[in-house]
């Protein structure tokens, strides 16, 4: 009887910790879900910006990972205590395996992972594939400075755009291994000799944010730095049309 009053409450447990993690998952998904669907409502012609999908997941992660620290180390103590031999007991029983007890403490961990990892590869995915009408910028790097060079042949050590657009920097170095990162902006992209890879985002207010370079490149690493200006689109049109309406007035006067 004490046998099967053991494997009863087992699989209790067992069960009750399913529903709980389920109820997780569910809690989860609509606590995160719900900005996007609600962002996609107010202002479907605004992509989200990778870097908020970055954000809920690791809130996600971080959730599951505290939940299922209290439970495994509660039971932990439960059990040292409820189940602890007594200086007078005498030998104890031998115990049998609990085919379900070990499916469930391998499928559940294993369902988690699967979950996370198809998140992230959905986020990943959505990161390398900008939207067709995003602003495309040129980004080289090289030691120990950045360029940026935009559709209008308009060059400058620093990142100007506009907010609430979408930004697709194609990026390369001249020299060694480099990678962009801003951190105000959720921007981190390796920059990588004779190579080009891709990162778009989408700031959603007006500011300025630190470009760093985060992969070591040399004696000057530290001092590889710039500033991600974001203006307003009427802003942005005026820098960016400045200097080329200047340029074009001084080759109309050489032509005459």
């Amino acid at each position: 009887m004490a046998k099967r009053a053991r494997i009863k409450f087992l699989i209790t447990f067992y069960l009750s910790l399913c529903i709980l993690i389920g109820g997780l998952l569910v809690f989860s998904v609509e606590l995160f879900a719900k900005p996007w669907v609600k962002e996609k409502i107010i202002s479907s012609k605004q992509d989200l910006v990778v870097s908020e999908h970055v954000d809920q997941l690791y809130s996600f992660l971080i959730s599951a990972s505290i939940i299922a620290c209290i439970l495994l180390v509660g039971a932990l103590i439960y059990f040292a205590f409820r189940y602890r031999i007594k200086p007078t007991a005498g030998h104890s029983h031998v115990l049998q395996n609990n085919r379900l007890m070990e499916f469930m403490w391998s499928f559940i961990p294993f369902f988690i992972f699967m979950l996370v990892f198809g998140w992230g590869w959905s986020i990943f995915n959505k990161s390398q594939k900008p939207p067709g009408r995003a602003l495309e910028i040129q980004v080289v790097g090289k030691q120990w400075a950045w360029e940026f060079i935009y559709d209008n042949g308009k060059t400058s050590p620093d990142l100007y755009m506009p907010a609430f657009t979408n930004i697709k920097l194609v990026l390369t170095s001249k020299d060694v291994l480099h990678a962009l990162f801003v951190p105000g902006l959720g921007v981190k992209q390796d920059v990588v000799p004779e190579m080009y890879t891709v990162i778009w985002f989408n700031s959603k207010a007006k500011g300025k944010h630190q470009v760093f370079c985060s992969q070591f490149c040399g004696k000057k690493h530290m001092s590889m730095l710039a500033k991600a200006v974001v203006l307003s689109k009427e802003d942005f049109k005026t820098w960016n049309n400045k200097n080329i309406d200047i340029e074009k007035r001084l080759i109309s006067g050489n032509k005459n």
